[in-house]
């Protein structure tokens, strides 16, 4: 090869770097993935559209991928789980689609926000099977009744879903925040907002997950272990998962043979004469 065909290799190279670090950040099996779909979307074309402006000469081939990245786009943004994930994402909120899409989009994906949390509202009605945090809030509220006379709602008193809305809108999104952190830590604070996230958040984005499980899978059942059963080749899959994560299996972890000895000579007198022989034989 010369010179000009390993330019135009480096060319494609830094090219294609751009769709396989989105694949990257899209396929992780750990970390919520749907929450960054649309403004990873986003910066993928910014990107593109900025190599574009650097090389001329792959001008046309930059151009059939931002084509098509903005016809998956908008069918991204057609679909209402997407637009959740994003809202819910405590570093975007409503505030992406202020800054990256039309106002009309913007007012959409809000109205969109709104309504699904009225209908999450409406099946949350006070039960027996309340969560205790639901319990604490009210205890906290009544004990702010007896200290302020009534006075005022209290910090903790249930919200419209108004009103829960633009509270959660006017903290600042911080794009350095985990969300599933964030939301941990905001059960009380947003708690119809949080009901909607417990149900978005598990939401892939991605196939790779999925297909990295298939292809775990067919190496655990092989053609001479064709007979396994169900229970076992989740248990077999489990731990390989585990073995990956740097996890291993240990049969003697929390034992101490001193205490074990200490246990067992405080029971003598009540044990069987085979305990006391076996107690002397470990001495």
């Amino acid at each position: 090869m010369n010179n000009e065909e390993w330019k135009a290799l480096e060319v494609f190279h830094e090219i294609l770097q751009v769709p396989h670090a989105f694949q990257q950040l899209l396929s992780s099996e750990s970390t919520p993935t749907l929450i960054s779909v649309l403004p990873a979307f986003e910066a993928m074309k910014l990107c593109w559209q900025e190599q574009q402006a650097k090389v001329s000469n792959a001008a046309g081939i930059i151009q059939q991928g931002l084509d098509k990245l903005e016809d998956y786009r908008d069918r991204n943004h057609s679909c209402n789980a997407y637009t959740l994930a994003t809202v819910i994402n405590p570093a975007c909120k409503l505030e992406w689609f202020e800054q990256n899409t039309s106002p009309a989009e913007a007012a959409a994906a809000k109205n969109l926000f709104l309504a699904e949390m009225r209908k999450y509202k409406s099946k949350m009605a006070p039960s027996a099977s309340a969560p205790a945090a639901a319990v604490i809030q009210t205890q906290q509220q009544k004990a702010y009744d007896i200290l302020f006379k009534g006075k005022g709602k209290g910090p903790l008193a249930e919200r419209s879903v108004e009103q829960e809305w633009y509270a959660y809108i006017a903290e600042p999104t911080d794009g350095f925040v985990d969300a599933i952190t964030y939301w941990k830590a905001s059960q009380t604070r947003f708690p119809t907002i949080y009901a909607i996230a417990m149900d978005i958040l598990p939401i892939q984005a991605s196939a790779v997950p999925c297909e990295r499980v298939f292809s775990s899978g067919k190496i655990t059942v092989t053609d001479r272990r064709n007979k396994i059963g169900g229970e076992l080749i989740e248990a077999l899959q489990i731990l390989k998962f585990k073995f990956k994560q740097g996890h291993s299996l240990s049969f003697t972890h929390g034992l101490d043979i001193g205490e074990e000895l200490k246990n067992l000579e405080s029971c003598a007198e009540e044990s069987p004469e085979e305990i006391s022989s076996y107690l002397a034989s470990l001495k």
